[in-house]
């Protein structure tokens, strides 16, 4: 007569198989929840699947100090932590022509989460543009402007896993003053305290920290901000003093205060 297995030796057995399963996926994953991606040399040649694995491990880490770690393990940044601003990706835009796009780091752990998990893993920025769009008014502030609209109705990033966040938006109320808001966004204009850091001019408003990158190339207001400078002048989504418009930066890096008239690039930012 066959004798059936007892229930202690069957859940002995399905327990061995749970320990071992969790052994082999905390392997895998080097204890962060997401595959684990084998180091390369350059952002370039990483896939955007593994950058979006290796972003989860350096939000998840327990302070800034270990994600940077992180970070240098995957050659995101050099040893001593710095980013290189050479350490590029490039890759093509979904759109009609099929456009050659660029993007580099410029932090990590810098933008919070809409889903309020913390901290976004890594920051990155456009080098060529997405777009060209007009100014429009600025007295409504960024997250309500036409520009924003605009940037609403491209869906040709082309880049998987972006991760929203919470852009801190300045809007122009009476006497100068600004009110302070958190825009979510997956993809947006960078502000100008972003860039430079904070200003002592009262009418530029403080719109978030100024990122890694920027600030490692010296990038102030009163310095060489050549490490903002692409082919072409950008917005920002900072407001103009007089809220009739925003803020741009010119093919030198050098970033006006005053409303440009015409369309403009769109050099975003996002965050995986």
């Amino acid at each position: 007569m066959r004798v059936k297995p007892r229930r202690r030796e069957i859940a002995k057995f399905v327990a061995a198989c749970a320990f071992l399963a969790f052994a082999i996926v905390f392997h895998l994953t080097d204890g962060f929840g997401s595959l684990d991606v084998q180091p390369k040399e350059h952002l370039d040649d990483y896939q955007w699947g593994e950058l979006k694995a290796i972003a989860v491990k350096i939000s998840a880490a327990p302070s800034d100090d270990e994600g940077l770690e992180i970070a240098k393990r995957y050659h995101l940044c050099r040893d001593d932590g710095t980013i290189d601003p050479a350490n590029t990706k490039t890759f093509t835009l979904s759109n009609d022509k099929k456009t050659s796009a660029t993007v580099q780091v410029i932090g990590f752990r810098h933008d919070e989460k809409k889903d309020g998990t913390g901290m976004a893993g890594i920051t990155l920025r456009f080098l060529t543009s997405v777009g060209e769009v007009e100014s429009g008014s600025g007295a409504a502030g960024w997250d309500a402007s036409d520009m924003r609209a605009a940037m609403r109705e491209i869906d040709y990033y082309n880049v998987s896993n972006v991760v929203t966040v919470k852009k801190p938006c300045a809007t122009p109320v009476d006497d100068g003053d600004y009110d302070q808001a958190l825009a979510e966004a997956g993809y947006w204009c960078l502000s100008a305290t972003e860039c430079l850091g904070s200003s002592e001019d009262a009418s530029v408003p403080e719109e978030g920290e100024q990122y890694q990158l920027f600030r490692e190339q010296g990038a102030s207001w009163d310095g060489d901000n050549g490490i903002l400078s692409t082919s072409m002048t950008y917005w920002l989504r900072t407001v103009t003093p007089d809220a009739s418009g925003f803020c741009s930066v010119d093919y030198t890096g050098s970033v006006s205060t005053e409303t440009l008239g015409g369309a403009h690039a769109l050099v975003v930012g996002f965050c995986m």
